[in-house]
Formats: structure tokens, sequence, C-alpha cells
């Protein structure tokens, strides 16, 4: 439960600070803070994770990071569509 706990903790803690960090530079969009808060979600996850054994609550992270995945392919083939020429697809 403490794994858990500081788990939340941390997470809250980077979306806080992304979020200020966001708004001071005047840069809120929800592509941003999408890309922003997965990155930091996956730092976490890893930086959190126990050496030589997962529990059962980190195997439930997997789902999320697959969705994350998704959500920030879906962002770049925007960013892509964007920037690329209009006939070259």
């Amino acid at each position: 439960m403490r794994q858990q706990l500081r788990f939340v903790r941390v997470l809250m803690a980077w979306f806080v600070v992304s979020v200020s960090l966001l708004a001071v530079f005047d840069a809120v969009s929800f592509e941003l803070l999408f890309v922003v808060s997965f990155l930091g979600f996956l730092v976490v996850r890893e930086l959190t994770a126990p050496v030589n054994r997962t529990s059962s609550w980190r195997r439930r992270l997997w789902p999320v990071t697959v969705l994350g995945v998704l959500g920030f392919t879906y962002f770049v083939a925007l960013r892509l569509v964007a920037v690329l020429p209009s006939g070259w697809f």
C-alpha cells in the first residue's frame, strides 16, 4: 500500500508541476498537457518500480500505458499531417 501511495503522490506532484509550468509559459493545450503527463507517468512508473519483483497493482498499469502510447501516436500523427505538404498523402 505504501508503494501505491508513493506512486500516486509523485505522479500528482508531476501533474501539478507540469500544469503550472505550462500555465507560466502560456503553452496550455490538450496535446501538450497529454504528452507531458504521459511522459511523467512513464518516468514515475519506471523510477518507482521495484527491482526484483512486480506487484499485482503494477501489472494493472499496463493497459494505461498502452492507451497512453495510442494517444501519443494519435497526436504525433496529427502533427505530421499538419506539418507535411497537402499533396503528400
